[in-house]
C-alpha cells in the first residue's frame, strides 16, 4: 500500500525536475500502477493548472506486457511543452537532462467535451486531427523493473509536442491502415501505420477518454489526445531537424535543440523516494 506521504513526495520532486530539467532518484519500489496513477495524480494538483491534454502510450502491440503493465497507460500534457511545428524555421528548445526520442503520432482535438462513453459521440466531439510529434524522455536516473509504472508516475515521459496543421476532414480515412514516415537529418528513419496504436489510432483515442472518465477527468474543448506512436527514433541528437508524414492527413516538421544536461536535484528527503 502506498502511503501518502510517500506519493507526495515523489510527485514534488517529479514536478521540480520537470521545471527544472533534471532528474530524481530512481524509486526501485515503485511497482504497481495503481501507486504510479496516484503519483501522476498529486502531480497534476501540484501544478495548479488543467492539462491542455492526454498522452496514450504503450500502445503497440506487446508493448504494456513489456513494460509490466496489464494495459497501455496514459499521462497529462502541459500548455508550455505544446509546441507549434510546421517548417524547419520553427524550433523546438528543450531543457533535458537524459536522452530523448521522438515517435510520429495523430492527434485528435476536440471541439466539446464528449457526452457519453459512444464512439458515435467522440467522433462527433473531435473537430480535427493533425501529424504530431511527441518528444519522450525520462526524469529518473534509470528505470526500475518493471519500467511500466514509473513511466507512468512521469507522466508518461512526456517531455514535449510539436503539432502540425490540423485537418476537419477525416472520418473517411481509415486511420489504421494510414502509413507515416519520419525522417533525422533528412535520412529515413522509420515507417509505420496507424493500427501500431491499438489497432486503430481513434481506437486508442476512445480508450483515453474512458480511461480518464475512470479517474474523474474529462475532455475539455480545445484538449488534445496523442494516440500513441506510429513511428519511434530512439536517441535523437542534441540539435537535429525532424520530418513526419503521415499520408492523407498531412506533414510536421522542425528542428530540435536540446540544452546540455543539468546537474540532478536530489529528492525532497535524499533516499526516500524508493518507499513509494
Amino acid at each position: 500500500m502506498t502511503s501518502s506521504i510517500a506519493v507526495d513526495r515523489l510527485a514534488s520532486a517529479l514536478q521540480s525536475a520537470r521545471r527544472d530539467g533534471t532528474t530524481v532518484d530512481t524509486p526501485s519500489s515503485l511497482t504497481d500502477a495503481t501507486s504510479a496513477y496516484a503519483i501522476q495524480d498529486r502531480m497534476i494538483t501540484l501544478a495548479g493548472a488543467r492539462p491542455a491534454g492526454w498522452k496514450v502510450g504503450a500502445s503497440a502491440p506487446g508493448a504494456a506486457a513489456a513494460l509490466g503493465l496489464e494495459k497501455p497507460f496514459a499521462g497529462p500534457l502541459w500548455a508550455e511543452d505544446i509546441k507549434d511545428a510546421g517548417t524547419f524555421t520553427d524550433s523546438i528548445d528543450l531543457l533535458h537532462p537524459t536522452a530523448l526520442s521522438v515517435e510520429l503520432e495523430i492527434a485528435f482535438r476536440f471541439g466539446r467535451t464528449p457526452s457519453s462513453d459512444a464512439a458515435d459521440d467522440i467522433a462527433s466531439a473531435i473537430d480535427g486531427i493533425a501529424p504530431a510529434f511527441e518528444f519522450v524522455g525520462g526524469r529518473m536516473d534509470a528505470l526500475p523493473e518493471p519500467p511500466g509504472p514509473a513511466m507512468i508516475a512521469d507522466h508518461g515521459r512526456n517531455v514535449a509536442v510539436g503539432i502540425g496543421e490540423f485537418t476537419e476532414e477525416w472520418s473517411q480515412l481509415d486511420l489504421a491502415a494510414c502509413t507515416g514516415t519520419l525522417e533525422i537529418d533528412g535520412d529515413p528513419a522509420g515507417r509505420g501505420k496507424g493500427q501500431s496504436a491499438m489497432g486503430d489510432p481513434f481506437v486508442s483515442a476512445c480508450w483515453l477518454v474512458h480511461h480518464i472518465q475512470r479517474r474523474n477527468y474529462r475532455i475539455h474543448p480545445g484538449q488534445i489526445i496523442l494516440s500513441g506512436a506510429i513511428v519511434i527514433c530512439h536517441d535523437l541528437p542534441d540539435r537535429t531537424e525532424i520530418r513526419g508524414s503521415i499520408a492523407g492527413i498531412g506533414s510536421v516538421e522542425c528542428s530540435m535543440f536540446r540544452t546540455a544536461p543539468a546537474p540532478k536535484v536530489d529528492s525532497a528527503e535524499p533516499g526516500k523516494t524508493d518507499d513509494v
